[in-house]
């Protein structure tokens, strides 16, 4: 059985994790300039 250290350290990973994503994902939508320019540079 983990820790709750252990258990709670991994969600807390987890919610980094996807909430990075999540803001990838609406910089992407908004149009920022840094992703429009990384997206027209890869394809």
């Amino acid at each position: 059985m983990q820790s709750k250290v252990t258990k709670y350290t991994v969600l807390a990973a987890k919610a980094l994790i996807t909430f990075a994503f999540i803001a990838a994902g609406l910089a992407k939508l908004a149009g920022v300039d840094m992703m429009v320019a990384t997206f027209d540079a890869i394809g």
